[in-house]
């Protein structure tokens, strides 16, 4: 108990279980997830929930829950630790929720603004943030299977259909975070195709801008050259009618790129 880094699980004694649990919540402007360890203790005339670190209003919550299965109703600790484990889960769907809210506002920003950088930085941070969650829940779904499962005499079988509910809100929530992992797969992929998709509007333009300009150098380095006798070297109009000729030749370029929908 007294180690706050543990990872979710279930410990079985002759005379108490010991449940490990962590209470998750995310920081949306920094995306980060703060946890915080309950240690649960539950034995057929034991039961106890310690909570390390600073009571929050969610372990509060825990509190009254106790309070009110112990003193309303005639259940076992075993119950008693469903209902405190039941609580802590369900928060799990809060963070969930907004989690896929960021998801989403990354995809919308994503089809609006195209391939940002500071999307891109969001992506990236919500894959690290969903990754951690799911480092979170994956060994509390093997510890409240073996809960549901456990032949000690201390679980009741009347508790064992919450237990069965229990372990199907975790299934869920794991299947909503799988679910989210590979959207935002799917939106790095897309972030791809859209960086490359301006790679390639940049550099058609700057081919086209080549192409328009490579007839025009050609023509000024013919008449760029110290000949003393060039057949138009002496007309009186000849260097405005080159231009022109340049003029036209760039625009009749522009018109056939148009027509072709290379610009």
């Amino acid at each position: 108990m007294l180690d706050t880094q543990q990872r979710s699980k279930l410990e079985e004694f002759d005379n108490g279980l010991f449940f490990i649990v962590h209470h998750l919540k995310v920081d949306c402007t920094a995306l980060e997830i703060h946890s915080e360890q309950i240690a649960l203790f539950a034995g057929k005339k034991f039961p106890r929930i310690v909570f390390r670190k600073i009571l929050t209003t969610h372990l509060l919550r825990c509190a009254n829950v106790a309070k009110t299965v112990l003193g309303g109703l005639e259940k076992g600790s075993d119950y008693l630790a469903y209902a405190l484990l039941d609580l802590v889960v369900d928060s799990y769907y809060s963070v969930l929720d907004e989690l896929e809210t960021q998801a989403l506002e990354v995809e919308t920003s994503l089809h609006s603004n195209g391939a940002l950088q500071t999307t891109k930085a969001r992506m990236f941070a919500l894959k690290r943030v969903f990754n951690e969650f799911r480092h979170r829940i994956l060994p509390l779904r093997e510890a409240v299977t073996r809960l549901y499962r456990t032949e000690s005499d201390l679980v009741e079988d009347s508790t064992r259909l919450y237990l069965r509910d229990l372990v199907d809100h975790v299934a869920q929530i794991l299947d909503g975070i799988d679910n989210q992992r590979d959207m935002l797969s799917n939106l790095e992929a897309l972030f791809q195709a859209e960086a490359a998709n301006r790679l390639n509007t940049v550099m058609r333009l700057l081919t086209v801008i080549s192409t328009i300009f490579i007839p025009l150098t050609f023509i000024v380095g013919i008449y760029g050259m110290n000949f003393d006798y060039l057949p138009e070297l002496h007309w009186h109009y000849g260097y405005f009618i080159v231009l022109g000729i340049m003029f036209c030749l760039m625009i009749g370029m522009l018109i056939y790129f148009r027509k072709k929908r290379w610009i």
